[in-house]
């Protein structure tokens, strides 16, 4: 019994004096527990403010390359449409260009077909202009003028059935 009598003591003093040094303790962890809780928040709190603001700087960036990408686009497009237009110019100019060379050619083997190669007047470095031969990159004005002539009102060019007929 009188183990059992200092026991029971042992148990009650330390009821008395350790629990309220363990219930001290225990608040105090338990505010210190609070409070670490408290400022992990507040941490999550302005790391999402921080990750917000990187989004939101990220939009504006990305909508400011989508307008310099839309305004390259729109300038590339400008310029495709202007080499094309230049590019249908260029090749209708070289057609134009064929097309005289070819029918000078019609018109230099029609005025030459009867006429030896060993003739004088035989000369390939010379048009055929209403008839008559004149230097090579001469207008049929400026040879209508020397000559004192008025160049004709309907002067078409012949058809290619036209000056194969006439040979």
């Amino acid at each position: 019994m009188v183990v059992g009598k200092t026991l029971g003591e042992e148990l009650e003093r330390t009821k008395t004096v350790m629990m309220p040094k363990l219930k001290t303790e225990l608040a105090k962890s338990a505010n210190s527990l609070k409070a670490a809780v408290e400022a992990s928040k507040e941490k999550m709190r302005q790391n999402n403010l921080a990750v917000e603001k990187a989004q939101e700087a990220l939009r504006a960036e990305i909508e400011a390359e989508k307008a310099e990408l839309a305004k390259v686009k729109s300038e590339a497009e400008e310029k495709e449409r202007t080499l094309s237009a230049e590019l249908e110019k260029c090749q209708s100019f070289m057609l134009r260009i064929s097309e005289e060379y070819f029918y000078q050619s019609l018109r230099q083997a029609t005025f030459f077909h009867d006429i030896p190669a060993e003739d004088a007047r035989y000369d390939i470095e010379k048009n055929v202009v209403e008839g008559k031969l004149v230097l090579l990159g001469r207008g049929v004005d400026e040879e209508i003028k020397e000559v004192g002539g008025e160049r004709p009102l309907n002067e078409t060019k012949p058809s290619f059935e036209e000056i194969l007929e006439s040979l």
